[in-house]
């Protein structure tokens, strides 16, 4: 099962997962805009250590969550952005 975050005390009402991960901030960015572009609402959130900006194993990996609610909508998306066959 996916994990699942909080963004702030305002939306701890809201369950929000991952859709995307990336080694690149800029990457995780441009999803972003692209989702939020789309009507789904998103955010980044990075587990790079600020004194270190190393990409190396997953120590500076930057995910983009959405609601759970907009999950499916969301890869659909992501889908044919990148050309990929639909998910079941």
């Amino acid at each position: 099962m996916a994990r699942l975050f909080k963004k702030s005390r305002l939306d701890a009402y809201r369950c929000w997962v991952p859709i995307f991960r990336t080694q690149n901030a800029v990457e995780a960015h441009l999803v972003r805009g692209l989702l939020e572009g789309e009507g789904i609402s998103c955010w980044v959130r990075s587990k790079g250590i600020a004194l270190l900006p190393l990409t190396v194993n997953g120590l500076g990996e930057v995910v983009v969550c959405v609601d759970a609610a907009d999950q499916e909508a969301g890869q659909r998306i992501l889908d044919d952005v990148r050309g990929a066959p639909p998910h079941p």
